[in-house]
């Protein structure tokens, strides 16, 4: 009997490179039957996590560290949090 895999075989190891980008974590996840590629851009340090299976659809999440100073906060809050009137 030979035993079928239930996740995709990874293609990249920790410390490739690949279009600019490092891999820095591979995981195997039998049970929710995905491999899991954490990566890294060289140039601007976001991260991307991506859950790759059999499925056609997916998964990609990306991480962007963001720096807010107070006055970039009240400009996000005033295009984002505009004040509550009622307008007919």
């Amino acid at each position: 009997m030979s035993a079928t895999l239930n996740h995709p075989e990874p293609t990249l190891n920790s410390g490739d490179n690949f279009s600019g980008f490092k891999v820095l974590r591979v995981e195997t996840i039998p049970a929710l039957r995905i491999t899991a590629y954490e990566i890294e851009h060289e140039k601007t340090g976001a991260r991307i996590l991506h859950l790759h299976s059999f499925d056609r659809e997916n998964l990609y999440v990306f991480a962007l560290r963001l720096q807010i100073l107070p006055a970039c906060r009240i400009f996000w809050n005033t295009l984002f949090w505009p004040a509550q009137k009622n307008i007919r």
